[in-house]
């Protein structure tokens, strides 16, 4: 059974990259918030606090982000090899032999990850002092270093959610029927299942409770007022096996555009979003972040402005450490999706090739395409800002026009785009210069 997980992640290298790539990130910012937070005990009372706010800094923002891509890059990178798994069982493979190799694949992927992100946390541990000794010039003076006892926390933790973000793909790939590996594409449109639907729900009386919480008071506001946007993100995730495909659906029929590449384009991001939206989903997490943070400073100095109260402007390094992390991590979760699946990409540029389709029109498509992908997630996460911004008027009594900026989230919506478009034009290219007939011949 070892040699199979082997020699299967390495055919599927492009697929289980990416997820290690996500692993490695998670691990790097999980180990430099244990180094902060371990170096705070033994560092002078002057830095202490200093070293605290910033590892809780970390961590509080940057959970919900990991938590977010880790599940959402496991999905995908399970469910695009269930012709592989079908393949097993006609070779002879159990059920739960192909459950449960899939899921020691899981495993060994986010814990190897993890402990290259922890090394390389190791050896970059000046980027986050550095920028801590800008609020604290102690800092410069203080010894801070690694501490790998902690470590293995960041290895569990990163491993536990690839096993569990991956467990029903894990479960699934044991019950695919050996009958598909006959087709080309074995990916089907994902439900709505009832345990996504438990956490949906729990996750919405959470939002529910956390917006009463803020409007109570302007003081509650400001404490917890920062932490709406995430979990508007967080409820959006949820239920994007649902919405995502609607959403997605309508506004492009309102565009009324009639070129082929545009209707290529379309059904083909239609047909993602139904099968995964590993995509989309960081992308929404990332804009609606980013642009309720801003949102809420926004409204705060509005709240200051309106009602004669003194508000500071905060330092950019504790916005660097608050966004800095989760938008790294949802920048490269929506770049792994795409890259995910490279091979069922090929085989799509081969067949409109086959069926006569010129390199332009199938160029244009995949640009079209990567422009739905990107529009999709920054309109949706536009709806999470601005219902954001509502809750930040209500609790404040301002304008709710003096608490929306969504200037930061075209930062996330660029590099959304632009990552996507390179993730998805590289394969596109690679299948223009190669026999289609060949690649119609690949496994995946």
């Amino acid at each position: 059974m070892i040699r199979l997980i082997v020699r299967d992640m390495r055919y599927h290298a492009s697929a289980w990259s990416g997820a290690f790539l996500v692993a490695v990130l998670c691990g790097c910012l999980g180990g430099w918030a244990l180094a902060l937070r371990a170096s705070a005990d033994a560092a002078p009372e002057a830095v202490r606090f200093t070293l605290i706010a910033g590892a809780e800094s970390i961590v509080m923002f940057s959970t919900v982000a990991a938590v977010i891509v880790l599940v959402c890059t496991a999905c995908a990178t399970v469910g695009i090899q269930r012709k592989t798994y079908a393949l097993w069982q006609l070779a002879g493979a159990s059920p739960f032999r192909v459950g449960t190799i899939v899921a020691v694949q899981l495993l060994v992927v986010g814990a190897i990850g993890a402990v290259a992100g922890t090394l390389i946390a190791s050896g970059t541990l000046f980027l986050p002092v550095a920028l801590l000794a800008r609020l604290n010039p102690g800092l410069a003076h203080a010894d801070i270093v690694a501490n790998p006892a902690a470590f293995p926390i960041v290895w569990a933790g990163v491993a536990g959610i690839f096993l569990i973000g991956g467990l029903k793909g894990a479960i699934d790939a044991g019950r695919t029927p050996a009958l598909l590996a006959l087709r080309g594409d074995v990916r089907r449109a994902r439900g709505f299942t009832a345990a996504r639907a438990v956490f949906l729900l729990v996750v919405m009386l959470c939002s529910a409770w956390l917006v009463s919480f803020c409007c109570t008071s302007v003081d509650n506001a400001m404490r917890a007022g920062v932490f709406v946007p995430s979990v508007f993100s967080l409820v959006v995730a949820l239920a994007a096996p649902v919405a995502m495909p609607v959403f997605l659906r309508a506004w492009t029929a309102l565009v009324g555009v009639r070129f082929d590449a545009w209707y290529l384009a379309r059904r083909a991001a239609a047909r993602g979003v139904a099968v995964d939206s590993a995509v989309e989903t960081p992308i929404v997490a990332a804009f609606s972040i980013l642009a309720g943070f801003f949102s809420f400073l926004a409204a705060v100095l509005s709240y200051g402005k309106e009602y004669g109260q003194d508000v500071n402007v905060p330092d950019i390094v504790p916005i660097v450490f608050m966004l800095g992390g989760p938008v790294l991590v949802f920048a490269l979760g929506a770049a792994v999706g795409v890259i995910a699946a490279v091979p069922s990409r090929t085989s799509d540029i081969s067949l409109m090739a086959a069926l006569g389709a010129r390199p332009a029109m199938q160029v244009a498509s995949v640009v079209g395409e990567a422009f739905i992908h990107a529009t999709t997630a920054s309109l949706a996460g536009v709806c999470c800002t601005v219902a954001s911004s509502f809750v930040y008027a209500r609790a404040f009594g301002i304008d709710v026009m003096g608490a929306v900026s969504l200037a930061p989230g075209l930062a996330v919506y660029v590099l959304g785009f632009a990552l996507i478009l390179i993730a998805a034009l590289a394969p596109a290219v690679c299948a223009l210069c190669a026999d289609p007939a060949r690649c119609f011949g690949r496994v995946e």
